[in-house]
């Protein structure tokens, strides 16, 4: 600070001290920025940021200091916290005081007296310093980037981001972000593509990421007990040890947390057989929007009284609680299974094809569709594994040994429609893995087809799925926009893209009138 600074400086000094505030340090340096002055008023520690100006007049307060700012002061107060633990207990607020000054005054006893302290509410961080240590409250520019987006490519602007370790510290977080006034947006991994996990400008960014214990594998039971910063990838290798499984496989297991996977209500190829999420979970416990921690439920195979939390906190996005622990339900892994292949002339008879494959007894574990831009896409993934098409599904069945044989001839017979091309086993483990990898990775290799992609998630009954692959292809053809889909057919539920050049005019005048348009009600 020059040398009117420091006139500045010693005059809030001296106003704050007259008021009965008592100096605990001055110009205390830390890595995140200087504290001017840290007093203390009864038991309140008070951080103090000197402003002045040399000409017209100044009001002082919070509203003063920019942003990026009161991130660095806010995480200074708590560095400084931690390195005096005698006063990481007390209340703390952020001032800000200044003193008006015409062009070219120096500053003297005439001179205005500083502002009244104003609280500044981003200092909400000291509330928590002595629960957050380390790295576990991060304002930098890389972290705020980062941990501002998810994979919906939207971009916010948080205050800060807090990663916690343990549910105490949740409960600290969640408690000082009410008691200041500060939103709070929870994380899993960021890799859903709704925006879910973008935070509003100014929230702090709750990432639960590094609580990512498994706590308990229990056979006996068909449970498992996690932290939601736990990996569906490494979750499903830790049951696989015991014979077990949890149904839920998002294409981004090996990079989606389990709280995002409930919070989201995730599926994936298995959910036609096995359900999702909702259908694999039996309690959690949650951090309610006031900081207080509660279990949703006792974790046992039957509640037949009482409200269904559980189900009600799945699917909820963060909105209602902040899950720091699940008891999951886990499948047996079957005995034998069977992967299958059929290829179709085009979208209309796949789609038929479906519909007969769902109305017989032997339900698959996975049934996935692919349309003919799909399968192009695939075929560069995975070569001549993949076949030319106009459609293709991909099938498989599990079970008792001695139940496949008879599962796979079902599937056979009902895929006989119209436009079958070919209908096979997967053929080896390795060419089957191969297959599966380049259905995985379709969604973030549209992005190679056009600037801007606009995914919709669209679910329909089973029997409605030709009408569905129809719609799609007349909206195509009047809308002037590639449309691409893939999806878990057997739960009429089809991941519909429009790729599109938002430089195109055409285009971008097209896309929300095809995002509108309704598709038709059968009679």
């Amino acid at each position: 600070m020059n040398d009117l600074g420091d006139r500045y400086e010693a005059l809030a000094l001296a106003h704050l001290q007259a008021a009965g505030l008592r100096l605990l340090a001055r110009n205390f340096q830390t890595r995140f920025g200087e504290l001017d002055l840290v007093m203390r008023d009864g038991d309140v520690v008070a951080f103090v940021e000197v402003r002045y100006r040399a000409r017209a007049d100044y009001g002082g307060g919070a509203e003063s200091v920019t942003a990026s700012k009161q991130r660095k002061l806010a995480t200074a107060a708590a560095q400084f916290l931690q390195a005096h633990p005698h006063l990481a207990s007390l209340p703390c607020r952020f001032d800000v005081v200044g003193c008006p000054a015409p062009r070219n005054a120096r500053p003297s006893t005439g001179c205005a007296t500083p502002s009244t302290p104003e609280p500044c509410r981003t200092l909400f961080s000291t509330s928590f310093a002595r629960t957050l240590h380390g790295d576990a409250l991060q304002v930098d520019d890389e972290a705020l980037q980062r941990y501002g987006r998810d994979d919906s490519k939207r971009q916010g602007e948080p205050l800060a981001v807090a990663l916690p370790r343990t549910r105490e510290e949740v409960v600290a977080i969640v408690q000082a972000c009410v008691e200041h006034g500060v939103a709070l947006t929870t994380r899993g991994a960021g890799t859903g593509t709704t925006g879910a996990a973008v935070p509003d400008r100014g929230a702090l960014v709750l990432s639960l990421e590094r609580m990512d214990r498994i706590l308990a594998i229990d056979p006996g039971q068909r449970l498992a007990v996690v932290e939601p910063g736990v990996l569906n990838l490494a979750l499903q290798r830790a049951a696989g040890g015991h014979g077990f499984f949890w149904p839920p496989d998002p294409a981004s297991a090996d990079r989606c947390t389990i709280g995002g996977n409930l919070a989201c209500n995730a599926g994936g190829p298995r959910t036609v057989k096995y359900g999702a999420s909702r259908d694999n979970v039996l309690s959690m416990v949650a951090v309610d929007g006031r900081g207080r921690l509660f279990h949703s439920a006792r974790p046992l195979g039957k509640l037949a009284t009482g409200y269904n939390l559980t189900q009600l906190l799945v699917g909820s996005e963060g909105t209602l609680a902040v899950i720091v622990e699940a008891t999951l339900r886990l499948q047996p892994q079957p005995q034998a299974s069977r992967a299958l292949s059929a290829s179709f002339r085009d979208v209309e008879s796949a789609a038929l094809a479906v519909t007969r494959i769902m109305a017989q007894p032997a339900t698959p574990s996975a049934l996935e569709f692919l349309d003919g831009k799909s399968l192009r896409l695939a075929r560069a993934h995975a070569g001549d594994d993949v076949p030319e098409a106009g459609a293709l599904l991909l099938i498989e069945v599990d079970g008792a040994g001695d139940s496949i044989d008879g599962q796979a001839a079902a599937v056979r017979d009902a895929v006989q429609v119209e436009g079958l091309l070919a209908f096979e086993a997967a053929g080896d483990r390795a060419r089957r893995e191969r297959v599966w990898a380049a259905r995985r990775a379709l969604s973030p290799a549209l992005r190679t087809l056009a600037p801007k992609k606009i995914n919709e998630d669209v679910v329909v009954p089973v029997p409605r799925l030709p009408e569905l692959v129809a719609f799609l292809d007349r909206l195509e053809r009047d809308s002037g926009i590639l449309i691409v889909c893939f999806g878990h057919a057997g739960n009429g539920n089809l991941h519909v893209n429009l790729m599109l050049d938002p430089d195109n005019p055409a285009q971008a005048a097209a896309a929300p009138v095809a995002l509108a348009r309704p598709m038709p009600c059968s009679p």
